[in-house]
């Protein structure tokens, strides 16, 4: 496994119950259990939420809230703030138009091992972080073939930027809600070609996804010639 810091890109080798019968429910707690399940797919499969478009303002999400500002440079360009700091830019209809610097570091370090060392027809990508899905939508567009996964923890995010931006629908780009290291520990092994961290809780990174037992479940989660890069 190749590891990758984005900041700097300094690179270093990683060594890597017999059930009794319920009572019977009331028609009000079935269709109450009915309402739940069918509110937790809806955010769950965030790639059916239509698209209604970006709207400057500021929106209440799950771990805050987030405000969307035109960004004066372009007719369609747009920053996303989660509580007060900049997570995401976006300009509809050019995904590879990559304004943040550090993101187009990430896209040319994952672009040249590709070149070299993976199918870039065959790519599984994930991406711990979701933001606006600005490197999702770019390699979506830059590998059509390849498979996005985004793990975003905030699930009324995941819903308004499926409403506000042109994201791929899945399995180009899927939106996975949950935490990000609970998720990693899901993965199955040799499942991942490509895994980005960009995780930040306000202006730091979450500490749990900087422990070496974390590191260690990335590298098992990863293809032989697999890259994890973080920032």
């Amino acid at each position: 496994m190749r590891t990758l810091g984005a900041c700097g890109l300094s690179a270093r080798l990683v060594g890597m119950a017999k059930k009794s019968r319920a009572p019977k429910k009331s028609q009000k707690a079935q269709k109450a259990q009915k309402t739940q399940k069918q509110q937790k797919n809806r955010i769950d499969d965030t790639e059916n939420t239509p698209v209604q478009g970006a709207a400057a303002g500021v929106y209440p999400i799950s771990t805050g809230e987030a405000e969307l500002v035109p960004d004066g440079y372009h007719a369609d360009g747009w920053l996303l703030l989660i509580n007060g700091v900049q997570s995401s830019h976006v300009i509809v209809g050019e995904p590879r138009q990559l304004d943040f610097e550090y993101m187009r570091w990430i896209a040319a370090v994952v672009s040249s091992h590709v070149e070299e060392h993976l199918d870039a027809a065959k790519l599984r990508i994930t991406h711990l972080g979701g933001g606006a899905c600005s490197m999702a939508r770019y390699f979506a567009d830059l590998y059509p073939t390849s498979r996005n996964t985004v793990v975003e923890l905030d699930a009324k995010l995941a819903e308004y930027v499926r409403a506000w931006f042109d994201i791929p629908k899945a399995p180009r780009v899927k939106i996975r809600v949950g935490e990000a290291g609970a998720v990693t520990a899901t993965f199955a092994p040799a499942s991942r070609d490509v895994l980005i961290r960009d995780v930040f809780a306000g202006d730091t990174t979450p500490e749990a996804l900087t422990t070496v037992e974390f590191t260690r479940t990335v590298a098992e989660s990863l293809a032989p010639g697999g890259l994890y890069i973080l920032n």
